[in-house]
């Protein structure tokens, strides 16, 4: 098994060095003119050169702390999630100012780690603002946890759950608490936090153990909890070989651990087929569902795959009633809106009008809900689709979404058509003056 991987790592090597030296023959032939092909081969040749560098170095476990932090400034937001949970684990007070500017990333995944660091140093600085304007609850969760174990007044993380719990939107069937949809409503969030309560090195002994006196899916949950990187092994270990419940349970920890590591197996999950219908269900359901807390967007074009092959692959098909009981379709639209994934954007404004295909009530208050988290990068799209399509309730669910992100100057516009977009559009404006007043 190690000379297999040794050969594999060779074999990459070899064809990432072959790929780079074509790169830079290409760009060394035409120095006084570069082409686009050519940026982009240069491109691809930086990018090469330090995966190469990264590859060398070894796991990033072993880099030392000042390469941590250099290779955090230049690198994409899987690597600066990874970095960043290590610097966490490494308990270096002199990070702190990287936790707290990388608490303001776009991605959601580099947010949630930073967050974490800041939790497992116990410094407050920061939680509290962000805990105010934080829109994905994964994210939510993390900081709310990170503010207890700083030695923080709980019911203030409590407090921010509950209203994040509890907000509604109001879409085709009046005002709904899109939270409830995956089982996180203002109660659930708060019980998330039980890990806090629970003994790490217990919980990681029964893992290691496979101590049958203990709950297993309690313990996975703890070891998760805590997020620390070298769990990992252990926690995908249990996606192998524990029993239904557990595994169920280990899936589902992935997320909760929040490893870009997993996102890769995670994948496979989100696209398994087994003979067992609700088994099927079950795993693509939770595989999603960790896929949005992690929070990466690289795990956005398989969650886009996952929506379109869900309903042509399985629902309508032997066994597909429980994709009833468990709402993956729902669960994918909600993960891609915890990823932000600016991507997905077309397609959940298509899922405005979508009023059937979960026995929750449809769609649409899934895409609403994960528009409002990608925020203002798809107020362009939404008043477009609003202004072409004033027939489809979708737009009035449009204008609902853009009232949520801010988007006055849209819904101004919007105010002037005739009919109910019209009507509605003016309502939203008196509502956002009254409450201003």
């Amino acid at each position: 098994m190690e000379k297999t991987s040794k050969k594999n790592r060779i074999f990459f090597l070899h064809n990432l060095v072959h790929n780079v030296a074509r790169d830079a023959h290409r760009i060394a032939t035409k120095p006084f003119w570069i082409s686009h092909n050519d940026f982009g081969a240069f491109i691809h040749y930086s990018e090469c050169m330090r995966s190469i560098r990264q590859r060398l170095r070894g796991p990033i476990h072993t880099w030392k702390t000042s390469v941590l932090i250099r290779e955090l400034r230049k690198t994409k937001p899987d690597l600066q999630c990874a970095i960043l949970r290590e610097l966490a684990e490494r308990k270096d007070g002199s990070t702190k100012t990287l936790f707290l500017e990388y608490l303001h990333s776009t991605e959601p995944g580099v947010r949630r780690s930073a967050a974490r660091g800041l939790g497992l140093l116990q410094s407050p600085e920061g939680i509290e603002e962000q805990l105010a304007r934080e829109r994905c609850t994964s994210v939510l969760l993390t900081l709310a946890a990170s503010w207890v174990q700083a030695g923080q007044n709980p019911s203030i993380a409590q407090r921010h759950l509950r209203r994040h719990g509890e907000r509604t939107i109001a879409g085709l069937e009046g005002e709904r608490a899109p939270g409830a949809l995956v089982g996180l409503g203002a109660q659930e969030l708060i019980r998330q936090l039980g890990w806090l309560d629970a003994d790490l090195d217990t919980a990681r002994h029964a893992l290691e153990t496979n101590n049958h006196t203990t709950d297993l899916a309690l313990a996975i949950q703890s070891v998760a909890g805590w997020g620390l990187a070298s769990d990992f092994e252990l926690l995908m270990r249990k996606t192998q070989t524990s029993g239904r419940r557990a595994e169920h349970a280990a899936i589902a920890a992935l997320g909760l651990h929040g490893d870009p590591r997993s996102i890769r197996s995670l994948s496979d999950f989100l696209f398994e087929m087994s003979v067992d219908p609700g088994r099927g269900f079950a795993h693509r359901r939770k595989a999603a569902f960790a896929l949005g807390q992690i929070g990466l967007q690289s795990a956005g074009p398989s969650l886009l795959r996952a929506l379109r092959m869900e309903r042509i692959d399985h629902e309508g098909r032997p066994g597909a009633g429980l994709g009833i009981q468990f709402p993956v379709r729902t669960t994918i639209v909600w993960a891609l809106g915890e990823t932000q994934e600016k991507r997905a954007i077309p397609k959940l404004i298509e899922l405005l009008s979508e009023d059937s295909g979960s026995a929750l009530g449809g769609l649409y208050l899934s895409a609403m809900d994960a528009l409002i988290k990608i925020g203002p990068e798809s107020e362009k799209a939404l008043f477009r689709y609003a202004q072409q399509n004033t027939h489809l309730p979708g737009a009035l669910c449009a204008v609902e979404v853009l009232s949520k992100i801010g988007a006055h100057s849209s819904i101004e516009r919007l105010a002037q058509i005739q009919g109910p977009l019209g009507i509605r559009a003016s309502k939203v404006l008196d509502e956002t003056l009254a409450s201003n007043n």
